[in-house]
């Protein structure tokens, strides 16, 4: 029997940071009531935000939490790390919610009406690409990811990644990855330790560590800094 493996598509499949960026930063816009300044391409983004937006990516999580991003960002919010983060978090729950849901409406919206450009947003990283060929064969491959299933779709036929729709566990299906493991642990008859957990994000891989899941963090995704216990990889190929 295969072993399985479960990969973040945001950090660790696809550098996805471009669209984050502008989709985020329009329906911060939308949000805000400010439509005007609504844009088609990264180059209208004022630098400041679009550099900032980038260093600090790895805070998010949720898709809601780019409001407490962009927020914080226009606040010039101090001392900004993933503990004062999520300390914000805890305070606007409510607004992260209502956020979520704008932002996926400006994605759907955006990607029908420049399907391309949407497209050109995103790339594959070279540390999953170049070792795909040959870990597809020797695991059950398994996408657990907060992004939303129709954005991975289009992406996997795009980059021509073949996982079926069916191993894609994505946020309208759970609420923590550490529900998604367990979840397969119970039904597919296997123990933890033949399944393989990669993340980019500490806090992702802390939730599913605890449930006996062997965990790698990717270092080539979002969080450039090791605050994780878990062993470190630098490129996909290292799991073989």
């Amino acid at each position: 029997m295969k072993k399985i493996l479960c990969l973040d598509f945001d950090g660790v499949i696809c550098d996805s940071v471009n669209e984050n960026l502008l989709i985020a930063y329009n329906s911060y816009q939308i949000f805000d009531h400010r439509n005007h300044n609504i844009v088609d391409c990264l180059d209208r983004i004022p630098t400041e935000i679009s550099n900032s937006f980038r260093n600090f990516r790895y805070l998010v999580r949720p898709a809601g939490e780019f409001w407490l991003l962009l927020y914080a960002l226009y606040a010039k919010t101090p001392n900004l790390n993933q503990k004062t983060f999520n300390e914000m978090s805890s305070h606007y729950q409510e607004v992260i919610a209502a956020f979520e849901r704008t932002f996926f409406e400006t994605r759907e919206k955006f990607q029908k009406q420049h399907p391309k450009e949407w497209l050109n947003l995103h790339r594959l990283y070279p540390q999953f690409s170049e070792a795909w060929p040959k870990v597809q064969p020797k695991f059950e491959v398994y996408i657990v990811t907060t992004k939303n299933l129709l954005a991975i779709t289009r992406l996997l036929k795009y980059f021509n990644i073949s996982i079926p729709e069916n191993r894609i566990w994505a946020r309208e299906k759970f609420n923590e990855k550490k529900e998604v493991i367990e979840f397969v642990v119970k039904n597919h008859d296997i123990s933890s330790e033949n399944i393989i957990f990669i993340d980019d994000h500490p806090l992702h891989l802390q939730d599913v560590e605890k449930a006996g899941i062997q965990c790698f963090w990717a270092s080539w995704g979002y969080t450039k800094e090791r605050s994780t216990n878990c062993k470190k990889i630098s490129h996909l190929k290292e799991i073989l």
